[in-house]
């Protein structure tokens, strides 16, 4: 939010949203309540391209770089497939950020969505989200839910206000109002978390 503004968070819960919903449907999705992004190279069906969401190459610059001034930022690039052999060789690749640099990433760099699935992913679930599945109305009784196809019976993806949302939250508020309990991978350090459904 600091970095991008409000307008690039909805932007960005918007087409979230929309990809979920699309996503949810199709025959090798895993079960899901929530989709993290991260910004990178990508293939297949999980990405949008980075120009989709982000108005200009200076927001892209943010993601490249970071945001301030003087040692908080990168002023180069290391350029390589491959890890250096020596100091001499990764100074040889280092690229300077500029502004054709910039141009040539934004070819290559996504907003790549991450639907992280309670069963098989721990840590992850701490993840900011920027779409969240919400269910109609609650259910009768604790009803188990271990499939996509499943939950989707029961609500859909809807947009998410900026206010610090993971999937850790959405899933206690399932069980908890909603009485639809997902079976989730064992974390060691792993609290039960409420969150406000305020936007701030």
């Amino acid at each position: 939010m600091s970095e991008f503004g409000r307008t690039v968070f909805d932007k960005l819960t918007a087409k979230t949203t929309l990809w979920a919903n699309e996503w949810a449907n199709k025959a090798k999705a895993s079960l899901f309540v929530g989709v993290s992004v991260s910004f990178g190279e990508r293939t297949g069906d999980t990405f949008i391209p980075f120009l989709d969401i982000f108005d200009n190459l200076e927001d892209l610059k943010k993601i490249i770089c970071g945001v301030g001034d003087g040692d908080k930022v990168a002023n180069c690039l290391y350029v390589s497939d491959e890890h250096p052999k020596s100091l001499e060789e990764m100074i040889e690749r280092l690229a300077p950020i500029d502004l054709k640099k910039i141009q040539e990433l934004s070819e290559d760099i996504k907003v790549v969505f991450r639907p992280i699935n309670p069963f098989t992913e721990a840590s992850n679930r701490g993840k900011n989200v920027y779409t969240k599945f919400k269910p109609d109305q609650p259910l009768e009784e604790i009803t188990d839910i271990k499939t996509i196809k499943d939950l989707v019976k029961f609500g859909k993806f809807t947009t998410v206000f900026p206010n610090g949302l993971n999937h850790n939250h959405i899933l206690d508020t399932l069980q908890a109002d909603y009485k639809i309990r997902i079976p989730l991978r064992p974390h060691p350090t792993r609290k039960w978390q409420f969150y406000s459904e305020s936007e701030t």
